[in-house]
């Protein structure tokens, strides 16, 4: 817990610099030239730590993946960075740091939109309050001096575009990683802006050994180290502590414009950062009380208890792994899933009813897996989809283990091109929850071998071996077009698994807003 304080103090302190810093550099350096420094070099630092994540992650990336962090960067460096280097010059540091310090209520409103991740009573709370701290900051009745429109509303592009590149990077930071993603939506971003450099004939290193100092200190320290204990923090807590950071940040950076370039703090800016910090509070207790207990982060003595409290756990027996997706697609104002009819090949006899899916390759995670087969067999590219999260898991009585995701995609035609896929068809999602399957039952009888040591285990009168019994859903059903189905097996497990998930869901979600009209 003390490194975990530390380095959140450190990024605080660090980002609480930035203003000031930038504000100083930006006198004698080119805006443009300045961004792509301190993120082409933070980027650098940032990379052994990511290359040593991919490492031990052990999955390479694809020409897909690099792609898409190409689109996170750009948004994140040339657009967001490079107005907010924009803004700071034309407005004062503490107004500046307060502004873009609302990106985490932009966060919130941009993943309601476009993510699984919706707005609740103490986010809109949050989000109200934010608003007005803005107007408060922005003091729009009476620009305080130092202020200047272009520059308030650079920042505030700054801070909505800076929240879409951090929805943007969710969907991919879990499987790419989080210094591996940063340090190479850095460089790629950055690079962006060497062309934009050499294109306009602007200076890329010139000035830069006269104002070496403040160059280093924006690059290595604010940017480099800055993100750095940020992601320590992150990595031994969770990324709403870390996120204190940026908290308390608001509250720094006022200081040290006053101490360091004499800026004067106005009673409306006093009164918009307390705002502000009030919203970040109600958003971070809100988190806190949903977060479910899943922390494997705490750092302990005995090596034992390190040993066991990092370690991902794995089968004793030996197994085959693979991974499955329910794809969902929106059609006519209704979600649907995507189901394949397989033609015939190692895992699946010709007809048999599927959702994508195949056996983990060596060294590849089960997102990666179930990545790979949803463009595989559905014939995406990355920006079509979006792997939402991991269901449960099914294990086989054949030593079979089977990640199950749920996805949404958002496909051009509805086409395989997969030789392994006969057709693909598609189900309302409330069939399923308004249908159940027809439940059979297998009996699983375990039998000795002649070889078998009973007499020895527990004498001559022998073990009663316990039975077990295996259910398997039946599903009858006409697909979109009218077609009958018939869906069983795995397939029908994971179904009806997704189905119960979303009922129990709708369940509390019913209970609750019973017990709040009851009120």
């Amino acid at each position: 817990m003390k490194k975990v304080v530390i380095c959140v103090c450190l990024t605080a302190f660090l980002f609480g610099t930035m203003e000031v810093a930038l504000k100083t550099a930006g006198g004698s350096l080119d805006s443009v030239q300045l961004t792509f420094l301190r993120f082409f070099i933070g980027g650098l630092i940032l990379a052994p730590m990511g290359i040593a994540e991919g490492r031990k992650k052990g999955n390479r990336l694809r020409f897909g993946d690099y792609s898409w962090l190409f689109l996170v960067g750009v948004m994140g460096i040339p657009i967001s960075m490079l107005c907010f280097q924009l803004g700071v010059v034309r407005c004062n540091a503490a107004t500046a740091a307060s502004l873009i310090c609302l990106n985490p209520v932009f966060t919130m409103v941009i993943a309601h939109l476009f993510t699984s991740e919706k707005m609740n009573k103490a986010k809109g709370l949050a989000f109200v309050i934010a608003l007005v701290a803005m107007f408060f900051m922005i003091r729009p009745w009476d620009v305080q001096e130092g202020n200047s429109v272009l520059g308030m509303g650079l920042m505030l592009i700054a801070s909505v575009t800076f929240a879409a590149y951090t929805v943007m990077g969710k969907r991919s930071i879990a499987r790419v990683g989080t210094f591996r993603q940063t340090s190479l939506s850095f460089i790629l971003g950055s690079l962006v802006l060497l062309v934009v450099l050499l294109v306009t004939g602007r200076p890329v290193l010139s000035g830069v050994a006269a104002n070496w100092m403040i160059v280093a200190y924006c690059a290595v320290f604010v940017t480099g180290l800055g993100y750095m204990f940020y992601f320590i923090a992150i990595k031994y807590s969770d990324a709403t502590t870390g996120s204190i950071a940026f908290f308390i940040k608001p509250a720094i950076a006022p200081i040290l414009a006053v101490l360091l370039l004499h800026e004067s703090i106005y009673w409306n800016t006093i009164v918009g950062i307390v705002l502000l910090i009030t919203a970040s509070l109600i958003t971070l207790r809100d988190t806190w009380s949903a977060r479910t207990i899943d922390d494997t982060s705490q750092v302990y003595e005995h090596e034992i208890d390190e040993i066991f409290a990092q370690r991902q756990p794995k089968s004793m027996d030996s197994r085959r792994y693979f991974a499955c997706v329910i794809p969902l697609m929106e059609r006519g104002g209704k979600d649907m899933v995507i189901l394949e009819v397989r033609n015939k090949g190692k895992l699946h006899r010709e007809g048999e009813i599927c959702y994508p899916g195949g056996e983990l390759g060596a060294a590849e995670s089960s997102w990666d897996c179930a990545a790979r087969e949803l463009e595989e067999e559905l014939g995406l590219i990355r920006g079509d989809y979006e792997i939402i999260n991991q269901m449960d898991t099914y294990h086989g009585l054949t030593g079979t283990k089977i990640y199950c995701f749920v996805a949404r995609v958002n496909p051009h035609v509805l086409e395989s091109k997969d030789p392994d896929v006969k057709e693909l068809f598609t189900v309302p999602a409330e069939y399923f929850l308004k249908h159940d399957p027809e439940m059979h039952h297998l009996d699983v009888i375990q039998q000795e071998t002649e070889e078998f040591p009973t007499e020895e285990i527990v004498g001559k009168e022998g073990y009663r071996w316990a039975k077990g019994r295996r259910d398997i859903p039946v599903y009858h059903l006409k697909d979109s077009n009218g077609k009958d189905r018939l869906i069983w097996g795995v397939s029908a497990l994971v179904t009806l698994d997704f189905s119960e998930i979303i009922r129990a869901a709708r369940a509390r979600s019913d209970r609750r807003k019973k017990k709040k009209a009851s009120r």
